[in-house]
């Protein structure tokens, strides 16, 4: 904590009319054009390849086969006669156009298929217009027809093919190519009208704001509404975001990703994720959508967080400044807060902000941190993101008993968001962070396509990451698996990085390790979360468990193999119940545990293992006798252990916090386990170890880990802590040939093992 009160600047996150320019174009477009390239057509002047690609794209993207094509030349063809040559086309060759494309056809067409189309948000019937600037976009000339050519098959929709031209989307015509939604003025309870307008990303883009949201439930019922004279469906959390933002005197225009990215063609969508960062860092303004304010909260909580903010401006003012009374008399007592107590039920309706699923989603980390202007809307309240994020951070490294009383878990990610937002001046910003460091600080967070957990970051600078500049990380690209790129990944950071702490990320569980799994034990799932890492955020700690041992490693033709020099520590004796939170109290009643409280030493290193050695902010803990106390008041909150054998530490306990002692090894406990190795050391570690497994220090990688031998090779648990290991150790007593301590069998050494 600061020495004025306010958030720790080093704490660790977590646990208008225009003319139309000649860059602006309505594009009559197809899902599947971009398979053409500029190859094919031979390299001419850019003008006329311009013309001759679109010609081409337009005529290939409406036929799929031959004969379709030469009847496309004949004027007198009409798009409603069906030919058998339609069913013989390959499917290999076939172009197919999603139906929620269709408008105003004689064909109804399918609802599943029109499940496809991917949108959506919460709640919102308010229709009032956000406060701000419309843009006014005078419509182009150029007009979409309204009646396309359309060829289908009566029947079976499983097993039919369709030639279909969709005039929504076609391929964008530049690199640097974005569409925006123009949604056109109406009333509020007047049907959605809008239109797709295509523009660049460059200095003469216009004006646009640009919208954050989720998308929500795939399950629920589509809401149409008429994109340029057609037919479209949307998800209703969309639906109402659109109405509530739509003016009724003037156009406005949007970036909203569902509508403006062709979300059945993967190519596109690699494409269009690369330029995300640009296009929220562009916008004039990005407005967050949290959905309707179905229980009228949304007044309350955004009043209880300016007080929360200028109460802390105040204090911090009075901290910094000689501040005197009108008479002269310098005040000798802090400014009165106008915060809620803790037991408050104002405090219910900042939980119910912070747990709105935006806060959860993945994708609008890079949509708000982006963003040069912010405003979050809630029903029919609006308030700016800079107040709510500085709110958070506040709440978060100042008051953990609120947190902890009200549930708020949303909270840390809204911290987050604000200490990374580069239009935010109150903190000092988390800066060196690498790719590895977003992936883990954003594990929490929830993506419908588990790729996105990679390509939903990429907009973010990190060290090893600068999209500005056209150095990604890694290349967006929805045509291969999950388990390919998250293979490509972790192989990209370790030959960056130089070390094996990305392995830190891995969190398997039985059924993955002893079952007939395909996933490679080593590399992280960062589709999934079951706890928090036990490394600490601190990007400047310098504690290892490799000490200075380099990280040492090859590859083999062997898929998912993995050939590291390491050293097996010892084995794993016991394991205790495994935790689903803050320890129980009965836990701490097991024989080989209770011994250890009587002693000073043994609760110093209870404390540790259980909190993995940080502290509540989740930085390494260098104090650890500082905060040991909070351990004690923990065991001395239950009247049952106030009468047994503490008696010496019930001095202690009046000083520690035990409120503070559950939220910070509730971060570490959760989904782990406590064990025993040779020698007495006690341990935390993955939920699935089990005696006779190993715990084995790791060239180059700052963390000790628990690993389960198999036939000639070993499968990766998870990460431990184990006091004793954890500064390099392991591995100095491996240099001498050293047992690691009294009790362990036999000498440590460094030898190769294979990783699968």
């Amino acid at each position: 904590m600061s020495s004025d009160g306010g958030p720790n600047p080093r704490s660790a996150p977590y646990e208008a009319s225009y003319p139309r320019p000649h860059h602006i174009t309505r594009r009559i477009a197809s899902p599947y054009a971009s398979i053409y390239n500029t190859a094919f057509f031979g390299r001419v002047n850019e003008a006329e390849a311009y013309e001759s690609e679109r010609t081409q794209r337009r005529m290939a993207s409406c036929f799929t086969s031959t004969s379709n094509y030469d009847r496309f030349m004949d004027p007198e063809y009409r798009a409603d006669a069906n030919t058998d040559e339609d069913e013989a086309c390959d499917d290999s060759q076939q172009t197919h156009v999603p139906d929620y494309c269709l408008c105003n056809t004689r064909h109804e067409a399918s609802d599943d298929s029109r499940d496809l189309w991917e949108l959506s948000l919460y709640n919102s019937h308010n229709t009032k217009p956000l406060s701000g600037l419309p843009v006014k976009v005078r419509t182009p000339e150029c007009q979409v027809n309204p009646e396309p050519h359309i060829s289908t098959k009566t029947g079976d929709h499983s097993s039919e093919k369709q030639n279909v031209f969709c005039p929504i989307y076609q391929r964008l015509a530049f690199s640097n190519s974005i569409r925006l939604l123009q949604i056109l003025p109406s009333e509020p309870d007047i049907p959605i009208k809008c239109s797709l307008i295509e523009t660049r990303l460059n200095e003469k883009c216009v004006q646009y704001e640009a919208l954050s949201y989720t998308w929500g439930d795939p399950l629920e019922t589509r809401i149409e509404i008429t994109c340029d004279g057609m037919s479209m469906k949307i998800r209703p959390n969309l639906h109402h975001a659109l109405k509530r933002l739509r003016s009724k005197e003037v156009p406005r225009l949007l970036w909203v990703d569902a509508v403006c990215i062709d979300q059945s063609n993967d190519i596109e969508r690699g494409e269009q994720v690369n330029l995300m960062g640009q296009i929220y860092e562009k916008a004039e303004t990005v407005l967050v959508w949290l959905g309707e304010d179905v229980h009228k909260q949304a007044t309350t909580a955004f009043y209880v967080l300016k007080g929360v903010v200028q109460n802390w401006k105040t204090r911090r003012q009075w901290d910094n400044e000689t501040i005197y009374s009108p008479k002269g008399n310098k005040r000798t007592t802090r400014p009165a807060t106008n915060i809620p107590s803790v037991d408050s039920h104002s405090w219910l309706c900042v939980s119910a902000l912070f747990d709105c699923s935006w806060f959860w989603r993945v994708w609008v980390i890079q949509e708000v941190v982006l963003a040069n202007k912010a405003i979050l809307i809630w029903g029919g309240n609006e308030i700016l993101w800079r107040d709510i994020g500085l709110a958070a951070a506040i709440i978060r490294t100042n008051d953990h008993k609120i947190v902890r009383r009200h549930g708020m878990r949303g909270i840390y990610n809204a911290y987050l968001m604000y200490r990374l937002s580069q239009s935010q001046d109150m903190m000092e910003p988390l800066v060196n962070l690498s790719f590895l460091d977003l992936l883990q600080l954003t594990r929490q967070f929830d993506s419908t396509d588990p790729r996105d957990r990679v390509y939903s970051i990429l907009g973010l600078l990190t060290v090893d990451n600068s999209p500005r500049s056209g150095a990604s990380f890694i290349e967006p690209d929805y045509t291969i698996s999950v388990d390919e790129l998250y293979g490509k990944v972790v192989m990209k950071i370790i030959h960056i990085s130089g070390n094996l702490n990305v392995l830190s990320g891995v969190q398997n569980q039985q059924y993955w390790i002893d079952g007939d799994n395909p996933f490679v034990s080593w590399v992280p799932r960062w589709d999934t979360a079951f706890s928090s890492t036990l490394a600490s955020w601190d990007v400047d700690d310098v504690s290892s468990a490799a000490g200075r041992w380099s990280l040492e490693y090859y590859t083999t033709e062997v898929p998912g193999s993995l050939i590291v020099k390491a050293i097996i520590v010892s084995e794993v004796t016991d394991t205790l119940p495994v935790m689903d939170g803050e320890p129980d109290r009965e836990a701490l009643e097991h024989p080989s545990l209770k011994s250890g409280l009587e002693k000073v030493w043994g609760l110093t290193s209870l404390y540790e293992t259980l909190t993995a050695g940080k502290h509540w902010y989740g930085s390494r803990d260098t104090e650890p006798h500082k905060y040991q106390n909070d351990l004690i008041a923990y065991i001395f909150s239950d009247s049952i252990h106030k009468s047994q054998n503490f008696n010496a530490y019930s001095e202690l306990a009046k000083d520690g916090d035990s409120t503070r002692f559950m939220e910070t090894s509730k971060n570490a406990c959760t989904q782990r386990r406590l064990f025993h190795i040779f020698g007495g050391l006690l341990g935390l570690g993955p939920s699935c170890a089990e005696p006779g497994d190993v715990v084995c220090v790791l060239s180059g990688c700052r963390m000790p880990f628990v690993l389960r031998k198999k036939e000639g090779y070993f499968r990766l648990l998870g990460e431990c802590y184990v006091g004793g290991i954890m500064n390099g150790e392991g591995v100095a007593a491996a240099q001498l040939a050293f047992p690691l301590r009294y009790g362990c069998p036999s000498p440590l050494k460094k030898e190769w093992i294979e990783l699968r």
